[in-house]
């Protein structure tokens, strides 16, 4: 069968018809250079659903423009689907070792709007960066059912939890213009918090406590489709940028071929034949997920 073997990530699939038979099911090799690894993600592309798909023009679509049959639901999920992907590689990417949170809580009966808690966010980074010069961050909003809006977040390095907590309750106190002489204790706006590493996570890891870290955050990412969330999903640091994947389409015709052909393609075992790569998450018989370490090989960049 005749495609092309290097082709865009984010790409169409190539289709051909008939898609049936053993020509129906294709794999396909992700490259991601994350962190110190190279990802590698092996997945089965099922040519027939595709096709149908392109055949309904599901595929390839405007951006701002709505999909037949699909709903504002159906949009925000695939939306938040792509936020959590983006959120585990950031925070592969920057290293977190540690978990934020800034709340708020009602003050005099005034409560933060959206807006409001994004300038104080703002100007409570900028203090953190004032004082510590490599200080990352990553997280995202919830918007709580009494109103309050809160950060969950990740960041990486010590910093001294009296001076953030500290920072933060001005920032607050700022942005509220409450001019409240004694602004800790029960006269806070809010506070922060930051925890370190559960000590029964210490014996993993230090790529699986990230990803950990990553899903506790995921799980705030909002499913309300009100334009609260619409706006922005999370914020990191600027200064951060993920490295391009690579895609590839592989000639194996099942999941245990495309594995050889993963590991003899970009040499992924050592002299004794032995593989380089730690396996991510459990996977099935659609789905793959290796890690290796881009000291040990060349990266196919």
């Amino acid at each position: 069968m005749d495609f092309h073997q290097f082709s865009e990530p984010d790409g169409k699939y190539p289709f051909h018809t008939p898609c049936e038979a053993a020509d129906r099911f294709q794999y396909r090799l992700i490259a991601q250079p994350v962190g110190d690894n190279i990802e590698y993600t092996l997945m089965t592309v099922d040519t027939r659903l595709q096709q149908m798909a392109a055949d309904r023009e599901w595929m390839g679509y405007p951006k701002r423009i709505p999909r037949p049959n699909c709903d504002r639901q159906d949009n925000l999920r695939d939306a938040n689907r792509r936020r959590a992907k983006k959120i585990r590689l950031y925070c592969l990417e920057m290293k977190v070792d540690r978990l934020l949170t800034l709340t708020c809580r009602t003050v005099a009966g005034r409560l933060l709007t959206r807006d409001q808690f994004l300038e104080a966010q703002d100007m409570w980074r900028r203090s953190m960066v004032k004082k510590y010069p490599d200080f990352m961050y990553i997280g995202v909003h919830e918007l709580q059912q009494n109103g309050q809006i809160h950060f969950h977040g990740a960041i990486r390095g010590f910093v001294d939890i009296n001076y953030a907590r500290v920072e933060w309750q001005k920032a607050l106190n700022r942005v509220l213009d409450l001019g409240l002489p004694d602004f800790v204790g029960p006269n806070s706006p809010g506070t922060c918090h930051v925890q370190t590493c559960p000590p029964r996570l210490l014996h993993m890891p230090v790529e699986k406590r990230q990803e950990i870290m990553a899903a506790y955050i995921c799980k705030y990412i909002s499913e309300d489709p009100l334009s609260f969330f619409n706006k922005k999903g999370y914020f990191h640091s600027s200064g951060v940028r993920l490295r391009k994947a690579v895609g590839r389409w592989l000639r194996a015709k099942t999941m245990r071929e495309a594995i050889a052909e993963m590991a003899r393609l970009y040499c992924l075992v050592d002299s004794d034949g032995i593989p380089l790569w730690d396996k991510v998450g459990r996977g099935n018989d659609f789905f793959q997920r290796y890690r290796v370490a881009s000291a040990a090989l060349a990266p196919p960049f």
